[in-house]
């Protein structure tokens, strides 16, 4: 009986130690192996320090990512999972609840083809998700993938003109576009209001308050001297800046990572390539390059551009592997000051080719959609029925609901009136 008792009382702390609680810590999003097994999420726990394998697949039986999903983004209290191809029940775009992970939106296929590469929030209603033949407009309030923007499209195979990473900067999303450079969407209207050429870019993102490209051209290997390497400042209209620099961000358009930077403000962490053993460190404010700023030793290197910052403590996570014959996984911990790995923690081993680590959103923060709405305020709601007839008060039935801002922003809705 005394054994019984020991037995139930750890069986309650190992309950209690890990409690599903997905807040403290880190998500770890992983490719596996394609075609052996889907695609899966890890989190790191804070609490016991401890990663706790397939979260994703534990919180909802039966049902799997896509194949090759590379890239996530929490926003606003969900999580958007893009694969690059179904699997079984796992489709090519998930929505879950980022608490419980449960799963709330899932598709196969999209209205008009493609494989997914990246989603990226616009606001509470809305986001794009950028494929392989062009942005695809995802209504959020009514779960469902509703048109795609005219000019992204793309029918020239799923490595020619795939749109990649994008950000979005109020009004505005800049979506990179293989082979074009940045298109600069209006995020009220869904239209291209402008396209940046940039040749050779990699990638699109924020920095210190600015947005950036990054130009690679050298596809699969280290950048050299002959190389097109440069940071590009941009804004929607145009090219503000152009930085030539040794190295930039990875170019993945022929095997598509998501290929961002860490950042930490002005200071910019990133592999130039896969399987180098470094991460290089660039600072937009001095121009000044580090190309070996933190040195993985021990044969490890990096996969894909899987780096982090950890927006509480402020040290950077990055994952390595030895090499695609070897299930050695490590997460690094690193001092973003120093380049010191200051703590390594082994993964299971297993082939997981981790492509992206994520942060859950941190309540005492506001969420892009809640920062928006504190800096404006609504000035007029507008009515449109079905018939398209204007109103200043609802229609009885369905209502097209567009909000004018302090600002100038607008928003369209839609909602059921009784």
């Amino acid at each position: 009986m005394r054994k019984f008792f020991t037995f139930l009382s750890f069986f309650c702390l190992a309950v209690q130690a890990w409690s599903t609680d997905y807040t403290n810590g880190f998500f770890i999003l992983n490719e596996e192996q394609y075609g052996v097994q889907p695609s899966c999420l890890n989190f790191y726990s804070y609490e016991d320090e401890t990663v706790h394998l397939r979260v994703f697949q534990e919180a909802n039986p039966g049902l799997n990512l896509g194949q090759t999903c590379e890239f996530a983004q929490i926003f606003n209290g969900n999580i958007y999972f893009c694969s690059k191809q179904n699997h079984g029940a796992g489709g090519r775009f998930i929505v879950a609840d980022a608490k419980t992970l449960k799963v709330k939106y899932n598709i196969a296929d999209y209205p008009s083809g493609g494989d997914s590469r990246a989603f990226c929030g616009v606001n509470a209603t809305k986001g794009y998700i950028g494929t392989t033949v062009g942005i695809y407009v995802f209504d959020i309030e009514q779960m469902q993938v509703t048109s795609i923007i005219e000019g992204t499209t793309s029918d020239n195979g799923a490595y020619s003109g795939q749109v990649g990473d994008m950000v979005c900067d109020g009004n505005y999303v800049f979506a990179a576009k293989q082979g074009t450079g940045v298109l600069v969407i209006n995020a009220e209207t869904d239209e291209i209001e402008n396209t940046i050429s940039i040749s050779d870019i990699a990638t699109v993102f924020e920095a210190d308050g600015k947005i950036y490209a990054a130009v690679n051209s050298a596809s699969w290997s280290v950048p050299s001297e002959s190389d097109n390497e440069k940071f590009v400042e941009i804004n929607s209209e145009g090219i503000v800046k152009e930085t030539t620099v040794p190295m930039s961000c990875s170019a993945t358009w022929g095997a598509w990572q998501p290929s961002k930077p860490a950042v930490k403000g002005s200071s910019l962490y990133y592999n130039a390539a896969s399987l180098i053993n470094y991460l290089s460190r660039y600072d937009l404010s001095t121009d000044t390059f580090t190309q070996k700023f933190v040195n993985f030793t021990n044969g490890y290197q990096m996969y894909a551009p899987c780096v982090a910052l950890e927006p509480k403590t402020g040290e950077l996570i990055a994952v390595t592997f030895k090499g695609y014959s070897n299930t050695n996984y490590n997460i690094n911990f690193i001092n973003a000051e120093s380049g010191d790995i200051t703590k390594t923690i082994p993964m299971n081993g297993r082939y997981w080719f981790s492509s992206m680590i994520l942060f859950p959103e941190d309540s005492s923060i506001p969420t892009p959609v809640e920062r928006l709405e504190t800096e404006r305020h609504a000035i007029t709601s507008t009515y449109y029925n079905l018939n398209g007839t204007q109103s200043n008060t609802p229609f009885s039935g369905f209502n097209t609901i567009v909000t004018t801002y302090s600002d100038g922003s607008r928003t369209s809705t839609k909602k059921i009136y009784r």
